[in-house]
């Protein structure tokens, strides 16, 4: 609680600053104070201080730094210039009061709406630019997406261009080879067909000298042996089943009509002669076999090497049916004749001394039938010179 006896503070009439007891100017705003006497001031702890308020008299103030003088002062106690009492002086400025009133209020809901109409622009600055941004972002993607399409369809275009230039060297290229494998292949048909009529024609040429040298040397040979018939009964062993000469001969002709035992179909089956034999496996051995070949090899003990061999197209395969070999041999050379046609010569160079002769059959083994025989006829030979 206030003590009554306490004097209740004076304020400025003007500026509201409080007054010390003995000021008689407010040194803020330079009004005159009139104290009141302590007989005016409330005793009551409960009325708000109050003071009397008088005309404010023209303040005198510091010309350099504006502070409030009193009359009478020569200098200003702030910043020590002289006081000029002739000179005329501003009417002090009423400061702004601290209290809240009206004027503060108006002051205050005014600056309230500045700031509210400050955020309502930047609201709607900030819109304004969002929407902006949204518009160039949209259309800048719809920009991108028609690029994309553009590039996209340039691609395509592109792609089928390219695979359409492709399609055309690919087929120039193809057309190219094969216009080149057909060169190659008439080439070489003209080629193949220019060999076998060479070959026709020197066949028929060196047939042709055969029957001529074949026919000269019968009419210059003679008879060492036969004409002879037989057969040769099948064993199934190793062993050829042969009928030997009883004559050794270097240089001669051979010649003998065979009789198939059986089809190819049921077994195979060989016949031939063993011509210039000097021992065991020491001899030259040339058959014919029911696979449509002839072969030439020559036995030298366990080494049994094939001289040669050939296709044969007009051996005589079937059961019952008879095929006439002839051999020519003289010195080195030799010749071979089935069904009188020239077959092929022979190099007869690795064995020339003379040996003994012999029919066989059994050349390869599993070529006979046990029960079965090769029946032969017109075995003959005859020596040349």
């Amino acid at each position: 609680m206030t003590d009554q006896n306490t004097v209740p503070p004076t304020f400025c009439p003007n500026c509201g600053r409080i007054i010390a007891p003995d000021w008689e100017i407010c040194p803020d705003c330079g009004t005159t104070i009139r104290q009141s006497t302590p007989s005016q001031q409330s005793t009551a702890g409960t009325h708000p201080p109050h003071w009397i308020p008088v005309e404010p008299e023209p303040a005198i103030r510091c010309k350099k730094c504006g502070r409030p003088l009193k009359k009478g002062w020569e200098s200003c106690p702030d910043c020590g210039t002289l006081v000029d009492d002739d000179a005329p002086q501003q009417p002090p400025v009423p400061p702004v009061s601290s209290k809240t009133g009206p004027s503060m209020r108006s002051n205050s809901n005014r600056g309230w709406m500045i700031g509210l109409g400050v955020a309502v622009v930047a609201l709607l600055c900030l819109f304004v630019a969002s929407l902006l941004l949204g518009i160039g972002a949209y259309t800048t993607q719809k920009e991108l997406e028609t690029q994309v399409d553009s590039l996209e369809q340039t691609s395509t275009q592109a792609a089928i261009r390219v695979e359409t230039e492709l399609e055309k060297m690919e087929s120039t290229q193809v057309a190219m080879e094969a216009a080149k494998l057909a060169q190659e292949q008439a080439f070489l048909q003209t080629s193949v067909a220019r060999e076998e009529n060479y070959q026709a024609t020197f066949t028929a040429q060196e047939s042709n000298m055969q029957a001529t040298l074949s026919a000269f040397q019968f009419e210059n040979a003679y008879i060492l042996y036969g004409p002879s018939a037989g057969s040769l009964p099948h064993v199934d062993d190793t062993f050829i089943e042969v009928e030997w000469t009883d004559i050794d001969i270097t240089n001669g002709i051979v010649e003998a009509t065979f009789t198939n035992p059986y089809d190819p179909s049921f077994n195979a089956w060989d016949y031939g002669f063993m011509f210039r034999n000097t021992g065991t496996n020491l001899q030259y051995r040339l058959f014919v076999y029911s696979d449509g070949t002839w072969h030439l090899t020559f036995a030298q003990g366990d080494d049994r090497p094939e001289v040669a061999s050939g296709d044969l197209t007009n051996l005589n395969l079937g059961e019952g049916d008879k095929n006439i070999i002839r051999l020519i041999f003289t010195g080195g050379n030799g010749s071979l004749f089935i069904n009188n046609v020239f077959i092929s010569t022979l190099d007869l160079s690795g064995k020339i001394e003379s040996g003994g002769l012999a029919i066989g059959t059994g050349f390869y083994s599993g070529n006979e039938v046990e029960g079965y025989s090769t029946t032969y006829s017109d075995f003959t030979v005859w020596e040349l010179p």
